[in-house]
């Protein structure tokens, strides 16, 4: 072989490899970002969370008008797809439609909505609706989309605690505090305020964050520190009480049981490999008692997917009941005679039967009046 040839071909091969390199160097380099990134939520103000909502305004406008809002409960963002939870409402808020859901991908620069649910029976059988939602089944109709974007629904009871821990930082809670035995719960109480504006008379504090509690622990009511603001009141006991467990709440129960009048609370809890949170408040015992009593109530975890028939407040990720008064009066802070004319869908008819409690003991019925519950008689003064 000729030697001055083959001098020229290592000459050309080096600078072929050099040349090439660099772009070897951006594609690998873009293929490891690529496959680090995570889910996001497209934080609001930004350019992408404008562009999805603007996506998912234009497939609802039809049957509710242009002028839509969104309250976000989930935003996921993952390698051109979206899967959004939404409450749209009008601008006003005047008016509240049914909470959606919808998954979106992003084709040619724009956002497109490919799976909307609920459906509704207005809406053309040809659009996006679908209430399908199954990951496995979204896998198998849309190839690209990533793994564990589209939250599973109907999570088993057993399987709860690691579906909400895997979900929870996704969905903007903050990781959650380990209590492994009853000495522990000396620190998480330790700065419960009961002073007002930390727990108003009428309220609730804000929920704390998750506690995961690992084994079993148990939790008794002279554990958590009393109400001092109830020490000089004759209108208030200072200990504190526990609320009995919801049904809802995977792996909380009460062993132990307190009467007082015809008010049923408990006196010892029992947690078991769970993941809760908690917040204090003030009970309000029935009116011929005229005291109230200070009480800590559990909750599900920041990230437990709501029940059907529920909506999760945005200010306290508490799922609330939208088939009655509860998410108008517990997250939208509204009187009860506005939140008695006001139900899922927005406010009710003019002249609508209402009624609302103004006591533990005492209801007044009447009419839509202008958003408000008006008594058929005025009321006693």
């Amino acid at each position: 072989m000729n030697p001055t040839r083959a001098w020229i071909d290592w000459i050309l091969l080096l600078l072929l490899l050099s040349c090439c390199a660099p772009y070897y160097g951006v594609a690998c380099a873009h293929d490891a970002t690529a496959a680090s990134d995570g889910i996001t939520t497209a934080p609001p103000g930004s350019r992408e969370r404008r562009a999805i909502l603007d996506a998912l305004r234009a497939e609802l406008s039809p049957f509710t008008g242009p002028d839509l809002v969104f309250v976000v409960d989930v935003l996921r963002v993952r390698a051109g797809w979206a899967w959004i939870e939404a409450a749209p409402q009008s601008r006003d808020g005047a008016n509240r439609y049914e909470d959606v859901t919808a998954l979106l991908h992003k084709e040619d620069g724009r956002w497109v909505v490919k799976l909307l649910g609920p459906c509704g029976e207005a809406q053309d059988q040809e659009s996006a609706c679908d209430e399908d939602t199954d990951p496995e089944r979204l896998m198998e109709r849309f190839p690209t989309l990533p793994p564990d974007l589209v939250p599973r629904v109907g999570v088993p009871p057993e399987n709860a605690v690691l579906e909400g821990m895997r979900g929870a930082m996704a969905e903007g809670c903050k990781p959650p505090r380990l209590i492994r035995s009853p000495r522990d719960w000396s620190d998480v109480f330790a700065k419960l305020d009961w002073t007002p504006p930390r727990v108003s008379p009428a309220g609730w504090s804000t929920p704390s964050g998750d506690l995961r509690i690992q084994g079993t622990v148990t939790l008794e009511r002279g554990q958590i520190p009393r109400d001092p603001t109830c020490l000089e009141r004759d209108d208030c006991r200072p200990d504190v009480v526990l609320a009995m467990p919801s049904a809802d709440l995977q792996g909380v129960r009460c062993m132990r049981t307190l009467e007082l009048d015809t008010e049923t609370f408990c006196d010892r809890l029992e947690l078991r490999d769970t993941l809760v949170r908690w917040h204090a408040g003030r009970w309000s015992m029935p009116p011929w008692t005229d005291w109230t009593i200070p009480m800590v109530q559990f909750l599900p975890a920041c990230a437990t997917p709501c029940p059907p028939g529920h909506r999760r407040c945005p200010t306290d990720r508490i799922c609330r009941s939208t088939a009655d008064e509860e998410y108008c009066l517990g997250c939208l802070r509204k009187a009860p005679d506005v939140c008695a004319c006001l139900d899922a869908n927005g406010a009710r008819p003019e002249r609508a039967a209402c009624r609302f409690m103004v006591s533990r003991d005492r209801m007044l019925e009447g009419r839509c009046r202008q958003g408000r519950c008006v008594p058929d008689e005025p009321e006693e003064r």
